[in-house]
């Protein structure tokens, strides 16, 4: 399973620059014009997570105790929307209503998804040596291609700019549900750990995790991009909003450091059938 990480990590690592923040917002294949513009929508993409944590909490009457995880996660998504989206002649007509204003965003979808997740924790305690514990493992989690999953994908219409926005949410939630939290086996919690650290966007804090970690920017298309086009390909990927606290904001910084973060890419993909 290790080698399956590492493999996932290379991966993201050659996407990156093909989709990084220098590329253009989206890129078209030129094609006759259609008024009446059908597409068919995919989403694929690889995101990895890490954390680091360490702690030394204090024990009356003898040494700290010493906790230590290394944690891995790989998420991955290959998508195929339900839906398909119709783009007609957008701009106001006479006594009636912009066609694009019924724009809307899709969801639903069939797909492969994965998680893999990595633990490495250790526990020494400071007063009784039998109390010593570690947990080592990798736990994995998958959809098949017809599978149903949780996706959804935010489209509307801008009648001010004439241009159609677009945005991705969490396209691994179904599958992050069913990735085991803990190595096979384990009875009971690490004294001094949490079960893992490798969902993605963790923080001690609420309101960070994968939704928040997952959910795009906001991409503006042309609308009459869509009419000249046969395929639009739109990158995406993790944005400063959807990151925690770097240090996890950790309850008690005297006794504990953690490292925590990662980043996700994507391909959402407009394609006419």
């Amino acid at each position: 399973m290790l080698s399956v990480l590492a493999a996932c990590v290379l991966c993201l690592a050659a996407i990156a620059p093909s989709i990084s923040i220098a590329t253009p917002a989206y890129t078209a294949k030129h094609s006759a014009y259609r008024s009446h513009a059908r597409f068919v929508v995919t989403y694929e993409g690889l995101g990895v997570w890490s954390t680091a944590y360490h702690s030394e909490p204090p024990n009356d009457g003898g040494d700290h105790d010493t906790n230590d995880a290394h944690d891995l996660g790989v998420q991955s998504w290959n998508l195929l929307f339900g839906q398909t989206v119709v783009v007609d002649r957008c701009g106001p007509r006479k006594a009636q209503p912009d066609r694009c204003s019924v724009l809307q965003g899709l969801s639903g979808a069939t797909g492969a998804t994965t998680a893999i997740g990595s633990i490495d924790h250790k526990h020494v305690d400071g007063l009784y040596g039998q109390l010593d514990m570690a947990a080592r493992c990798t736990v994995r989690a998958d959809t098949r291609p017809s599978d149903q999953v949780a996706a959804s994908i935010g489209i509307a219409y801008s009648p001010k700019t004439r241009t159609i926005v677009v945005s991705a949410s969490n396209p691994v939630s179904d599958v992050l549900l069913l990735l085991p939290t803990t190595c096979p086996g384990q009875a009971d919690p690490i004294d001094g750990l949490s079960d893992n650290y490798f969902t993605p966007g963790f923080s001690f804090v609420t309101g960070y995790g994968p939704d928040r970690w997952f959910t795009s920017q906001k991409v503006r298309i042309p609308a009459k991009a869509f009419h000249h086009a046969s395929r639009i390909t739109v990158p995406l990927r993790d944005t400063p909003d959807g990151a925690p606290p770097a240090d996890c904001a950790v309850p008690d910084p005297s006794i504990a450091r953690c490292k925590t973060g990662g980043s996700w890419r994507g391909v959402l993909t407009f394609k006419a059938p």
